[in-house]
């Protein structure tokens, strides 16, 4: 090997070296930075909307012993025009939620009467464990597995006449404020136990004394059953009187490639009727529906309807029955817009004695429910 040679070759291999050197030390360079801690995350905000709107004609025919008018009733109509925000950090969320729609008559509307207007849920939640969570402020209680669907999930309209004697009138669920703990059970089970007030009224001064208990119990198998029992006992205070009553739910569920039937059964005493000279009146009902998707393709479906419902509103006389049911079919898009066409009617039995809250009549309507 020449001289020439040789020096090449002593050139490559101090560059080798001095490369090499180089990289070892970038290495260690990046090696001994400080690594940024990541940034710790905020709060997610999750927001629902819903609108539930539409047009209808109603006819109400009273009986003589009800000594109502007949009357025939038309126009559009909105039931919820609803917004809600959920807000979670960690095991702590917070959910409240109002309805606007209570602007459209906030005189004449349910909120005037047994709930507060605009206000809907209202509470905060701590999660333990997936089986002990904590809940407290302005939430539904957990009774009967109708009241507990959500109206946007439901294929018809209202959730009738016992949900409207028992739950919300006879306040044994709706709304309310208190504090409630619930949980996931191994098995597929839910638990939930609450104490809230057992009545709201628009002054805190005239609203009454006591306290509301429920329990309820919840399981589902593979999608496909769903059975859920509630039990409950009412104290009511008014006056310096005491009143005492129990309710009892029952429901359940079958779902099965798009089919679902469901039914739901309320039995209750109804405290807010009772007095010194009476008792508490004792009600109940039975409601069971059907339903049934047929793929259209893409995102459409439709969706036929069936329900029967029969309720009594005071089981220690006569001619307080009555029935319901509705017929529809209703087309949706996606799980964000249904478009539901139905006819309910509701039948006393017999002649309506003068306690029966319900009138003879009919409901045609076409309504419209969007939720993102």
């Amino acid at each position: 090997m020449n001289e020439r040679a040789q020096r090449d070759w002593v050139r490559a291999a101090l560059l080798a070296c001095s490369m090499l050197c180089a990289g070892r030390a970038a290495a260690q360079e990046i090696t001994l930075e400080p690594e940024t801690p990541p940034a710790p995350e905020g709060p997610k905000l999750l927001w629902e909307a819903r609108v539930m709107t539409g047009f209808e004609l109603e006819r109400e025919r009273p009986s003589e012993d009800q000594n109502g008018e007949r009357v025939t009733d038309y126009g559009f109509f909105l039931d919820q025009a609803r917004l809600s925000l959920e807000a979670e950090w960690n095991d702590l969320s917070v959910d409240v939620s109002g309805d606007l729609a209570d602007a459209i008559r906030p005189r004449t509307s349910s909120a005037a009467f047994n709930k507060p207007p605009y206000l809907r849920n209202a509470y905060l939640s701590y999660r333990v464990h997936k089986a002990f969570r904590i809940r407290a402020g302005r939430f539904k209680r957990p009774m009967s597995g109708l009241e507990l669907t959500s109206s946007g999930d439901l294929p018809f309209r209202g959730r009738g006449l016992t949900n409207e004697l028992i739950i919300e009138d006879g306040q044994w669920g709706d709304r309310a404020l208190g504090l409630m703990v619930f949980g996931r059970l191994p098995g597929k089970l839910r638990w939930h136990l609450s104490a809230t007030n057992p009545s709201w009224a628009p002054d805190g001064d005239i609203e009454s004394n006591g306290v509301d208990v429920i329990a309820r119990l919840e399981w589902e198998l593979a999608k496909m059953i769903e059975l859920g029992a509630s039990f409950g006992h009412k104290l009511e205070v008014r006056a310096d009187t005491e009143h005492n009553g129990n309710a009892a739910s029952l429901d359940a569920a079958l779902n099965v490639a798009g089919l679902r039937i469901a039914l739901d059964a309320v039995l209750a005493q109804l405290t807010t009727q009772a007095t010194e000279e009476v008792d508490a009146p004792l009600a109940y009902g039975l409601v069971g529906y059907a339903t049934y998707q047929i793929p259209l393709g893409g995102d459409f479906a439709l969706e036929p309807v069936l329900l029967g419902e029969y309720a009594d509103a005071d089981s220690e006389f006569s001619r307080t029955e009555a029935v319901r049911a509705i017929i529809g079919c209703n087309f949706r898009v996606a799980d964000h817009l249904r478009v539901m066409p139905q006819v309910e009617l509701v039948r006393p039995l017999g002649t309506a004695a003068t306690i029966n809250p319900w009138s003879s009549g009919e409901t045609y309507y076409l309504m419209m429910t969007a939720q993102l």
